[in-house]
């Protein structure tokens, strides 16, 4: 990113901001090796669109877009390591581990997918 300065850019001093972090491993930055987070985030990809398919036939819309947002962060960041080599991390929050829109996308439809099958159990 080349419009964010080496040292960052905070909008709140030391608790909001955008750096540039190279993340060559997964979550937390735990390295595994690149051949194997490629081919896995390839076959989680090809199982969430196969999942997506279903839910879409089934006309359920609010799991069929959590599976599909979770997909689209995922293949960003697939995009990102087989250009890169890694994952340009870049949102800093606080004390928590830098990371990116994509990984707020994989969040987020986890968050909902989870919840409505909760719910659906409890109904």
């Amino acid at each position: 990113m080349k419009f964010i300065p080496p040292e960052g850019l905070y909008l709140i001093q030391d608790v909001l901001g955008l750096v540039t972090v190279q993340n060559e491993g997964i979550a937390y930055s735990i390295a595994i090796p690149q051949i194997a987070l490629v081919i896995g985030i390839g076959v989680i990809i090809m199982v969430l669109m196969f999942v997506y398919m279903s839910y879409c036939r089934q006309n359920k819309f609010v799991l069929s877009s959590a599976v599909l947002i979770i997909a689209v962060g995922a293949f960003s960041n697939l995009i990102d390591r087989l250009l890169y080599g890694y994952v340009v991390d870049m949102i800093v929050l606080t004390k928590w581990p830098v990371f990116n829109i994509a990984d707020c996308m994989v969040s987020a439809g986890a968050i909902v997918l989870v919840a409505q099958l909760i719910k659906k159990k409890t109904v």
